[in-house]
């Protein structure tokens, strides 16, 4: 459209705007207009700088003076992507905030049809085959159309996202259900689609708040919700805000002042969500196998509760990293209470260091945390993967749990064995 010197879009999150220190958010986020100009600088997930975080709010002060001078006025595009609700809390952060994104653009949620194709299409690329899904008037196909409607009457609704997440659910349910066939493609039998969906929907409605959100959203608190009326509104979809600061065509027409965002409730505070321990091992099976040797049998045995005890001791070192990064968070907030009460300059600095050095504690657990994330993410992730392909080559007809042995892995039962070598690993 000639309205930009470059057709380059420049990706960033809200971390890529705010420092970990004082005084250093500022510079760091007019570095990043700096990378834009002349672009269109793209900021997803904004609404993470409306927490009220004093470097957050740092952010959003310097965003706002740099779109008004000079250097970046008339050159640059910046887009504010996030939900509804939480983009007008951030709007709010500053009064000039709203000022410089005059445009707002809003997403439709899916079409429920259309998250039903989307799942076929996921389904099919894991081989699944869901015939009974594929005629639209099939009345399992209307009932799920029906639980996406309500899906998308939510709050947080993912609409792709959340398909493919519950397509990954199907598929693991399809796996285990024909653990034992030897065909390439699985057979996903009726109703399960229907009942993990249902399953989906209910998890959702249970984390909303109680009382008010149900109210809100339109059922009573019970364990079955009626289906939404058609008549109901959905709840606004997610937005992008923008702010078109760049040189405008003379003869075009100015952009429609957007609505005033509807009065609601605010929403509620978010809590990170609590870390749930690794669960412990229990191997499905009915006892020893006919034939299956002392030795081999007691090794099984040791090697069962070998992984229980792994499991758990990952447990507890994600309890006692997750407790330590609490301290830490207690400690950097204590100090910058003493910070801001201390009248005498240098107590002030010596308090400013002992600040920094807690976040400098806090900024090592996060990464140890991280990495922890990352090694488990990685075990599971192989471990699905043997245990799949292990009921995919139906060496134990019982389908047992595998449990991992030297040079290979060994049924629950105790009668079969698969080496390394026979699985490619």
């Amino acid at each position: 459209m000639g309205m930009l010197s470059s057709t380059e879009v420049i990706e960033a999150s809200a971390s890529d705007l705010v420092a970990q220190y004082v005084g250093q958010t500022g510079p760091k986020t007019k570095k990043l207009f700096e990378r834009g100009l002349g672009k269109v600088l793209f900021v997803d997930e904004a609404y993470r700088l409306g927490t009220r975080d004093r470097f957050a709010q740092e952010a959003i002060d310097e965003m706002v003076s740099l779109l008004t001078q000079d250097t970046f006025a008339g050159k640059i595009v910046v887009v504010l992507a996030g939900y509804t609700d939480d983009m007008n809390n951030l709007l709010s952060a500053n009064a000039g905030l709203s000022s410089r994104f005059p445009e707002e653009i809003m997403f439709d949620h899916i079409a429920p049809a259309k998250c039903v194709s989307i799942l076929l299409k996921e389904l099919e690329k894991q081989q699944i085959a869901a015939p009974h899904l594929e005629d639209p008037d099939a009345q399992e196909v209307e009932q799920l159309v029906d639980v996406f409607k309500q899906l998308g009457r939510l709050p947080g609704w993912g609409n792709a996202r959340d398909v493919i997440t519950l397509s990954k659910e199907i598929m693991r349910a399809a796996v285990n259900s024909s653990a034992n066939s030897t065909a390439t493609t699985v057979q996903l039998e009726p109703n399960v689609a229907l009942t993990l969906a249902r399953k989906m929907l209910k998890d959702k409605r249970e984390r909303l708040p109680k009382s008010s959100g149900q109210a809100k959203y339109g059922w009573l608190d019970n364990d079955d919700p009626p289906a939404a009326e058609a008549s109901s509104s959905p709840p606004p979809p997610p937005s992008i805000a923008t702010n078109t600061n760049s040189s405008q065509n003379p003869g075009a027409p100015p952009p429609a002042a957007p609505a005033p965002p509807a009065a609601s409730s605010p929403p509620p505070t978010q809590q990170p969500p609590a870390q749930s321990p690794p669960a412990s091992i229990e191997p499905q099976h009915g006892g020893r196998d006919a034939g299956v040797s002392d030795a081999v049998w007691n090794q099984l045995e040791r090697d069962k509760d070998a992984e229980i005890k792994e499991a758990e001791q990952r447990a507890k070192d994600a309890t006692t990293l997750a407790a330590a990064r609490e301290r830490a968070e207690a400690e950097r907030r204590r100090l910058e209470q003493e910070e801001r009460q201390a009248a005498d300059a240098a107590a002030r600095r010596e308090l400013e260091a002992k600040r920094i050095r807690a976040i400098q504690v806090q900024e090592r657990l996060r990464k140890l945390e991280e990495e922890r994330q990352r090694v488990e993410r990685e075990r599971k992730k192989r471990e699905e993967e043997v245990q799949l392909k292990l009921r995919q080559l139906g060496v134990c007809v019982a389908g047992y749990q595998w449990i991992k042995q030297g040079g290979g892995y060994r049924c629950a039962g105790g009668s079969h064995f698969v080496t390394d070598g026979q699985l490619g690993i």
